[in-house]
């Protein structure tokens, strides 16, 4: 994975970085706060042998002394020592509560012994190393005397000099503590926005949609959080999403170049990707140009066009299939905007038989002589098989997928079953990207449109 990549993924998903970050920063202050301050008071033993007459006997104490270090180290820490350090403060808990607070080291070849002790009281911490420093003589003493002399022993250990009330905690300060909670939440939020990328399998990115698809992206399509307005061509249309619809027209004039009339169809993978929106709003864009445009609302379960255009529903495609009605009954005036529509009319207990029906095809080729283009809004393709069916009547199909939600499998599926009726795929749309990661408002988002009307 390039720095690129790296760099894009982490604009992607930002706000998971910058979740995990102030988290990060939360824990750290909280635990800076709620945990009580710990002090370390340190206290150096010496170990000795008795000094010899001769050279030769004075390097054989010295080694002695060097022997012994390691094993009084280990001493520090055994019951018989923490049992009268506890016994001789008052101390709550065991021998084994109180050895891990307490260390002791030594160098090799050194004959000094480090001693440290870690309390919430600075007093407390040097009580517990001098009282150490007390007691683990004492026990050389009484292991290192011969039985039943009064000589004194080969080896001593005396403290060098007494442990004073450490003045400063182990704690780190506020400001490096929440600066390591910030580097630490900035790591941690960039490791698992990386790994959230790497196994999403939602459609994020153009790149990835024309690698699923295999068909070229005809637009890529804002989402907007300011306009409430779903049909932007004709109450935004100076809006970049607005734009954007200008580019879906001039891709799908250019790939179906040279006819002079076009039936397509809108659909998507699964519901609620956009392709009602998509649909009303290519209709605006190609009626600006002058071109006489017509709606047909195939969606025949969960129709839409008449709740978004404000247009009477009783009346409109299942009407004129089932032989109750003409087309010039059902069909409605869209404003001044020079766009006609056919919306569902009463939704049937057979859509999917009337979609593949005889007068689907006798009404779709009937309206081609009367219109430049005829935009069918159909239904997903992977809930029902009647989008499938609707690809066989129609010239091309557009593909709608929306950012975040389409997932890689589902694209697929429908593609696979478009492919294995014969449907010819356009082209795909990718839908309610945020502004903020579209090239087109990036490059152009600035530069207002003027209207084309």
């Amino acid at each position: 994975m390039t720095l690129a990549q790296i760099t894009a993924i982490l604009r992607q998903r930002w706000t998971l970085v910058v979740a995990v970050a102030v988290l990060g920063v939360a824990l750290s202050a909280a635990l800076h706060l709620l945990l009580p301050p710990s002090y370390t008071a340190r206290l150096t033993m010496y170990v000795s042998a008795a000094a010899g007459d001769t050279p030769q006997t004075a390097a054989e104490g010295a080694q002695l002394s060097q022997d012994r270090v390691k094993s009084y180290a280990e001493l520090v820490t055994s019951d018989r020592i923490l049992d009268d350090v506890i016994t001789a403060l008052g101390l709550p808990g065991t021998p084994q509560d109180l050895a891990k607070k307490v260390q002791a080291s030594s160098s090799d070849g050194s004959v000094l012994i480090q001693v440290s002790a870690t309390s919430d009281s600075p007093g407390r911490a040097a009580d517990i190393v001098n009282q150490i420093g007390s007691a683990l003589p004492s026990l050389v003493d009484e292991l290192e005397r011969p039985t039943s002399s009064t000589n004194s022993p080969p080896v001593a250990v005396r403290v060098v000099k007494l442990a004073s009330p450490p003045t400063e905690s182990n704690s780190l300060g506020l400001p490096v503590a929440l600066a390591l909670g910030l580097a630490s939440g900035l790591a941690i939020g960039g490791g698992v926005a990386i790994t959230r990328h790497l196994t999403d399998q939602t459609i994020r990115t153009s790149d990835r949609l024309g690698e699923i698809s295999g068909a070229p992206e005809l637009a890529t399509l804002l989402l907007d959080p300011n306009n409430q307005q779903k049909i932007v061509m004709a109450y935004a249309p100076q809006a970049p999403s607005a734009e954007a619809y200008r580019s879906l027209r001039a891709n799908l004039q250019y790939i179906d170049i040279g006819k002079q009339r076009t039936i397509v169809s809108i659909t998507s993978a699964s519901e609620s990707e956009g392709k009602t929106t998509v649909a009303c709003n290519l209709a605006l864009a190609l009626a600006a140009t002058g071109a006489r445009v017509c709606i047909i609302d195939a969606d025949l379960r969960k129709p839409k066009i008449a709740q978004y255009l404000g247009l009477e529903s009783a009346i409109g495609l299942s009407t004129v299939l089932s032989g109750r009605a003409g087309v010039d009954q059902v069909l409605q005036p869209w404003a001044h905007w020079g766009v006609e529509v056919i919306t569902s009319g009463s939704i049937p207990p057979n859509p999917n038989e009337l979609a593949a029906s005889e007068p689907m095809q006798h009404l779709l080729e009937h309206l081609r002589q009367r219109y430049d283009y005829i935009i069918v809004d159909s239904p997903p393709l992977l809930p029902v098989a009647d989008g499938a069916t609707i690809s066989t009547v129609v010239d091309g199909t557009i593909i709608c997928c929306q950012y975040g939600k389409t997932r890689a499998p589902d694209l697929r599926d429908a593609l696979g079953r478009l492919r294995r009726v014969g449907g010819n795929v356009f082209g795909t749309v990718l839908t309610m990207t945020p502004a903020k990661l579209s090239a087109y408002s990036r490059r152009y988002g600035t530069y207002s449109a003027g209207p084309e009307r």
